[in-house]
């Protein structure tokens, strides 16, 4: 996955991806060395510990789930933008 657009391209994988924040976790620590991933492992973090026993009923849970996700999913958006804003700045500096 290197190149430009590795985060962009690891946003829309797990957008639309069956959720696993097992796998989602290692792809993060794959770019770790390269960006600060600090804040979406947080965010998936904060996924993974929600459980089943906190909620009343099972919509309350799967609707607390997806927002969880969707925040995981805005965070690497998030991160995609600064990848790309980066690259642009060397693009001008290479001129």
């Amino acid at each position: 996955m290197k190149g430009e657009c590795t985060i962009a391209l690891l946003a829309q994988k797990w957008a639309i991806a069956r959720r696993n924040s097992v796998l989602a976790l290692r792809d993060l620590r794959a770019i770790s060395t390269q960006y600060d991933t600090e804040e979406c492992e947080q965010a998936l973090e904060e996924y993974r510990d929600i459980i089943r026993e906190n909620f009343d009923d099972a919509e309350e849970y799967k609707d607390a789930r997806d927002e969880a996700w969707d925040e995981f999913v805005e965070c690497l958006e998030g991160l995609a933008g600064e990848e790309e804003e980066e690259a642009r700045a060397i693009r001008k500096r290479l001129r």
